[in-house]
């Protein structure tokens, strides 16, 4: 092996190193979402609801609202980003939810919520 070889070995392994230990952050997720999202109550009865979701993303900390409609929105509470994992409340009319979410692409998120009562649970799919 000549010296030549060595330093391109070298620098190969280095930036291999730096790619393992500074992996790519999470897409920004801000932007407006459309979906739906299935809701079951306790007797397992499903009501599918569409979707408008606002996001706003700045490092870790997400922000924005959701609701049937552009016009009809709820604030995201508590909202939070960890690579792919995405966790907000929202408080409705009718009750407090969690939602647990990933993002499955760059322009796909889905997850679950869960009402803070119990009483209802269910899956979403957003797209970009």
């Amino acid at each position: 092996m000549t010296g030549s070889d060595v330093r391109k070995l070298t620098l190969a392994t280095l930036l291999f190193g730096l790619l393992v230990a500074f992996p790519a952050s999470a897409a920004d997720v801000s932007g407006r979402w459309s979906g739906s999202v299935e809701i079951k109550d306790q007797e397992g009865r499903a009501n599918v609801i569409p979707l408008q979701a606002i996001l706003k993303q700045q490092g870790s900390k997400l922000t924005g609202s959701f609701g049937p409609s552009a016009e009809q929105q709820f604030a995201i509470e508590n909202g939070s980003l960890d690579g792919k994992q995405m966790t907000f409340e929202a408080a409705m009319p009718t009750r407090r939810y969690r939602f647990t979410l990933t993002i499955a692409g760059e322009n796909l998120i889905t997850g679950n919520v869960e009402a803070e009562d119990g009483k209802a649970s269910g899956t979403l799919v957003l797209k970009r």
